[in-house]
């Protein structure tokens, strides 16, 4: 466990099977369940990027089944604004005809001939 990664040369031709950034934490220690949201069990992960060499950090195993499910209520939210919008224009032209409706009966009323009765 004395060895560190600047032992290897990085001229020889033979690849070598350890990580490029040697782990902080040894395999073996214990690190007690971490559970997601939904109750499954989170894995954890040691990141290899470039902007974040050795970082662990836990997913969940149910991480794209959330996503698929938010894109399908993103898609739902919008219809459902879409529906919300033409509710309100019915709305709108459902009044401008009650109006108009309202002037045509007073029209009516006045037009209607007078019985008198000699």
């Amino acid at each position: 466990m004395a060895s560190s990664y600047s032992e290897c040369s990085s001229t020889s031709s033979h690849p070598t099977n350890r990580a490029p950034i040697p782990p902080h934490v040894g395999p073996f220690e214990y690190h007690p369940a971490v559970m997601c949201k939904g109750g499954a069990k989170a894995a954890w992960w040691i990141s290899w990027g470039v902007d974040n060499p050795s970082r662990r950090y836990h997913k969940c195993h149910n991480q794209r089944e959330k996503a698929e499910l938010e894109h399908f209520v993103d898609e739902l939210r919008t219809k459902e604004e879409e529906q919300c919008a033409e509710i309100i224009a019915a709305r709108h032209e459902l009044a401008a005809l009650r109006l108009v409706a309202s002037k045509d009966e007073a029209k009516i009323i006045g037009l209607k001939p007078t019985i008198c009765l000699i």
